[in-house]
């Protein structure tokens, strides 16, 4: 562990009141910024900065200003929040809706300066049938959502906000997205837990939240749901043990852990408090003297590894978001396996009927299978730059952390079969990853707002963009999207294919795009705008940025687009000279 890392952990651990207060080593102005940014990837710069202020540290470099100034900000803003929130949960209640608040506010009370615990949202559960109810009272305070209201009682969740921007609600019909197969299982455990509620003061508004067993058990599921995509930060371990800590009495572990036990989250639970004991001095969680989870049996500095390196919620780096691809697909294959043999069998080699509309051709010759295969693999081991947002680092992420999902017995039955994976499947895995649910990770970093790299696999658009070599940057398809437009959208069979717009027509007044790739002469008809995920905003080709304006991008744009009869002969003269070179 590096000193920065050490130093982050003992002031966090003073700053939430169970630390010794103990000498700090002596630290270089790089070392400080580390400790800063450390606690502002992991939410809890107010903590650090305020407990760094009680210390009266004198030798404080200029560069703390800044990070006092923003702490401030923050713990304003969040003074702000609270009582917005608190205003609006009583006028729920005078509507007669009384939701669920999980975590935030109630993890916040646990602090000894709670606004210091910062929270971007607030996560509401409310009742089956309350959706409507519920969308009214919220609309009727002044809040806005951008669904739809015919989806909102058919959506998971769905998020409010206010104009001035203090307010920002999820509001849940579940505690967990019932459609994932890696986690959805977890809404099992709380099908009762309005008639278990507890109720809460907190500043003379009462709340109504989970009772200590269900809150405990849910901020567990919760940190493992993210441990499944990217990881996520040490706050959640702060809540966790804090939580643990002054509920202890009240829980009841027999249930916890049989729960626990279900979804295999024993042993990391027990790394959880084994973290929260020795490096953030909060005492593991006693029952009758004794401890009410096995001990941790996995090393649990690998976990407090990766969750120093994933920030909140496993956003530190783009590769690591896009990881959650590969560690939710090995879960999800691992409970589709859920007899535990051979389960990589399937992952890596699937039968006929799981390729065929991937591979067409198998539909006609079944034989072709192993070809199949090897045209799966090449695909896969073809995603390589080295972009931190790239495939080739997300898939490593990836590996890696698949790894430790395994580790912690989350993964490959290691812990629940007898004994660790095959090094014959580790090897296969090695080999070859499946990145549709990747793609799926960079479509939902795209739907955020952000942009993405994704590197070329395949000929449909050469010579616009190279198989192996070339790379599109993505960004949201905002505005009208137009003939000429390479765009990224997903199949009625699921499959993600980068093609270019060669016609825009409206059908009985709605929007479809003809798609074609540049190498292709036969369109893709009737495309529905949902089905654009992401719109090319520059590309990377042979090493050199092309973006829109330049006249590499033009032609292709004004003029490829317009010759579709005239592209056979040309692109066999263009196969031919490359070829001679």
């Amino acid at each position: 562990m590096t000193l920065c890392a050490e130093t982050f952990l003992q002031l966090l651990s003073d700053a939430i009141g169970t630390g010794q207060r103990a000498g700090l080593p002596l630290l270089s102005e790089e070392d400080w910024r580390g400790v800063f940014s450390l606690a502002e990837q992991h939410h809890v710069l107010p903590l650090i900065v305020d407990e760094v202020y009680r210390r009266g540290l004198s030798a404080l470099p200029s560069s703390f200003r800044p990070f006092l100034r923003r702490a401030m900000r923050i713990v304003s803003i969040q003074t702000s929040r609270t009582a917005a929130f608190l205003d609006l949960y009583r006028h729920l209640s005078e509507q007669g809706l009384e939701p669920i608040v999980m975590k935030g506010l109630i993890c916040r009370e646990l602090y000894p300066n709670p606004d210091f615990r910062f929270s971007a949202d607030e996560d509401l559960l409310i009742r089956p049938g309350e959706a409507a109810a519920c969308h009214r009272a919220l609309t009727a305070y002044g809040l806005t959502t951008e669904r739809a209201e015919k989806e909102i009682s058919r959506s998971y969740e769905t998020g409010y906000a206010s104009a001035d921007g203090l307010l920002s609600l999820e509001i849940h019909r579940t505690p967990f997205p019932p459609e994932s197969a890696a986690y959805g299982e977890y809404n099992r455990f709380f099908t009762k837990a309005y008639e278990s509620a507890s109720t809460v003061s907190v500043d003379g508004t009462l709340l109504r939240t989970f009772s200590p067993t269900d809150h405990l058990l849910y901020l567990v599921c919760h940190a493992m749901k993210h441990f499944l995509h990217g990881g996520f930060g040490i706050r959640q371990v702060c809540d966790i043990c804090l939580f643990a800590r002054k509920h202890e009495e009240e829980i009841d572990w027999n249930r916890l852990t049989a729960c626990l036990k279900e979804i295999r989250g024993t042993e990391f639970a027990a790394a959880l408090f084994a973290i929260g004991e020795k490096y953030l001095q909060i005492a593991a969680p006693r029952e009758n003297g004794e401890q009410p989870l096995p001990a941790a049996e996995a090393d649990p500095e690998n976990l407090l590894s990766d969750i120093l390196e994933s920030g909140v919620y496993g956003a530190s780096t783009l590769s690591r978001k896009h990881s959650s691809g590969i560690t939710l697909e090995a879960v999800e294959k691992e409970k589709e396996n859920s007899t535990g043999k051979a389960s990589w069998r399937r992952l890596f080699f699937p039968p006929a009927a799981e390729l065929r509309e991937r591979y067409p051709y198998l539909k006609k010759h079944p034989y072709l299978l192993p070809a199949a295969w090897v045209q799966r693999a090449f695909r896969y081991l073809g995603l390589r730059n080295g972009a931190d947002n790239s495939a080739a680092q997300a898939l490593k992420i990836g590996r890696e952390r698949t790894q430790l999902l395994r580790e912690y017995g989350l993964v490959g039955g290691a812990k629940d079969k007898g004994g660790a994976a095959t090094a014959e499947a580790e090897t296969a895995e090695k080999r070859i990853v499946d990145t549709g649910a990747y793609i799926s990770s960079l479509v939902e970093l795209v739907r955020d707002g952000h942009e993405v790299s994704l590197p070329v696999v395949g000929s449909s658009m050469v010579p616009f963009l190279g198989d192996g070599r070339d790379r599109v940057f993505l960004q949201k398809p905002e505005g009208r999207l137009k003939k000429g437009d390479v765009v990224l959208y997903q199949r009625d069979n699921g499959d993600y294919v980068l093609h270019r717009i060669c016609r825009v027509r409206k059908r009985d007044g709605t929007e479809l795009f003809d798609l074609v790739g540049d190498a292709q002469t036969r369109i893709e008809p009737g495309i529905r705008r949902e089905q654009i995920c992401a719109k090319a905003a520059r590309i990377e080709r042979k090493g050199k940025i092309r973006e829109p304006g330049s006249l590499y991008w033009w032609i292709f744009q004004h003029i490829w687009v317009n010759i579709l009869p005239m592209r056979r002969p040309v692109l066999k003269i263009y196969s031919t000279i490359r070829r001679r070179r």
